[in-house]
This record gives C-alpha cells, sequence and structure tokens, in this order.
C-alpha cells in the first residue's frame, strides 16, 4: 500500500513540474522580442473562412480559413532570431457552413475563389484527344476506364458498384457522385459528395459558352464539335479561368 501511495505521490509530482515546466516556459516566449513581433505581424497574413452558400437542395461549397500558429512559427523563425513571413505555420480555419458537414446537399457550383473550372467529358473522344493537355475530367464507368492515365476519373454512375471497386483498385477514387440518369442511391449512402453540372453545352447551345464563370462545373455533351469545344477554351482563356480537376474545384482546402 505504502508504495502504491508514493508511486501516485511521485506521478502528481512529475505532472506538477511539466505543468509548471511549460508555464514557465510559455511565459518566457511570451516575453521575447520575437514572439511580440509575430504578435503584432501575424493579422495580416490570416485570412478568414467563407461560409457555403445552401439553396434548397443546393450548396456552394465556401473555402478554408488560415490562422497563424504562435507556437509553431515561433519555434520555425527561432534559428533566425527576427520575424520571418514565410516561416508562419498556419492552421486551417473550417467554415461554420461547411460542405463537410451538408453531403446529402448538391453541389450545382463550386467557389469562385479558385479562378477557374471543370469540364466533365464522358465519351466525346475528339475532345478528349484535343485536352491531352488539360485537367479535364473523365465521366467513366468499367467499360471506359483507364488505370494509366493522369486525368481524374469519375464514377459516371452507370454501374455504379463495378465502376466504384475499380476506382479503389487504382486507389483513384475522389467519392465523388454526378447527379444524372444513371444515378442511384449508393451515394447518398455512402456519403460520396453529389454533383450536379452548372451547364451541360452541346452543338445547339454554345452560346451557354458566355456565360461561364468562375466555379462553374460544365458538362460536355458526347456530340458537341472539337470545333465548337476549341470555342469554349478561347472564351475561358478570355476570361481568364483555369481548367481543374473537379475534386480540386469542390475542394474547401485553401492553397
Amino acid at each position: 500500500m505504502k508504495k502504491y501511495v508514493s508511486f501516485i505521490l511521485i506521478l502528481i509530482l512529475l505532472i506538477g513540474s511539466f505543468y509548471y515546466a511549460d508555464k514557465v516556459s510559455n511565459f518566457i516566449i511570451n516575453k521575447s522580442p520575437l514572439m511580440k513581433t509575430l504578435k503584432s505581424n501575424k493579422d495580416k497574413y490570416e485570412i478568414k473562412s467563407v461560409d457555403a452558400i445552401v439553396s434548397d437542395e443546393y450548396i456552394i461549397p465556401g473555402i478554408e480559413g488560415k490562422k497563424v500558429s504562435e507556437i509553431e512559427s515561433y519555434y520555425n523563425m527561432k534559428k533566425y532570431n527576427t520575424f520571418v513571413s514565410n516561416k508562419l505555420i498556419y492552421k486551417s480555419i473550417i467554415p461554420s457552413i461547411s460542405l463537410e458537414k451538408n453531403k446529402d446537399l448538391i453541389i450545382n457550383k463550386a467557389n469562385p475563389f479558385k479562378k477557374g473550372v471543370s469540364l466533365l467529358v464522358s465519351n466525346n473522344k475528339g475532345v478528349i484527344t484535343y485536352s491531352k493537355n488539360l485537367d479535364i475530367t473523365l465521366l467513366v464507368n468499367d467499360k471506359n476506364f483507364k488505370g494509366n492515365i493522369l486525368n481524374e476519373q469519375i464514377n459516371d454512375g452507370q454501374n455504379f458498384n463495378k465502376t466504384n471497386d475499380i476506382l479503389n483498385k487504382y486507389n483513384k477514387n475522389k467519392k465523388i457522385c454526378i447527379i444524372n440518369k444513371y444515378q442511384n442511391d449508393d451515394c447518398y449512402k455512402k456519403g460520396y459528395y453529389l454533383v450536379k453540372p452548372s451547364y451541360e453545352i452541346g452543338n445547339n447551345n454554345i452560346y451557354i459558352k458566355d456565360k461561364i464563370t468562375s466555379g462553374d462545373i460544365i458538362l460536355i455533351s458526347d456530340d458537341l464539335k472539337v470545333e465548337y469545344y476549341k470555342e469554349i477554351l478561347k472564351t475561358l482563356n478570355y476570361k481568364d479561368l483555369k481548367v481543374y480537376k473537379l475534386s480540386y474545384l469542390i475542394s474547401e482546402k485553401r492553397d
């Protein structure tokens, strides 16, 4: 019994000494000129998060903010003994209204902060060939999936479970579902991101290209002629909009 009591007392003393040492260390750090400078400058480098926008069953993702981690930044600058802005360490600030907490809602547009769009292509071989240097997103199933390409590949829902297994096998599953005629309840059950394209552009509505804005998710029709596709790319270039993978565009993470 005495040994047990002695052990408990020693343990309490150790915990107390560590706690006290940590308090003293933090006190000294907070009084240092470097930490004072860091505290007075950090606000200039912090960015507030932006909430997602919810409208009925739809959601436009927000974007994370970033907050300076004072202690980590201090130790990262300590060897320089002066404030160095590119040595700041940040913590992500999740939006109060976030896509991650509303996966049952449908994304019909991504946030505009990334200055880009996503182009979704299914079976348009001419467009796919012309886009070899672009980050287009391919809608695939178990019949046309390719394991040796760099393009992002999203389950088109036609044979959902088989395609899902293949995407998992190749570690390419972005857990995104495109809402279309093949869609079923599997996406909802698995908690995948639900996406409905902002526009579908075909030969008969090429004029929609002029309505495109940052964050739009554009489904390219299987019959769209390459000459019209080139016009879309020219419009994007004119508007200074880049083509991004769908998973990147809808992500709330900040670069």
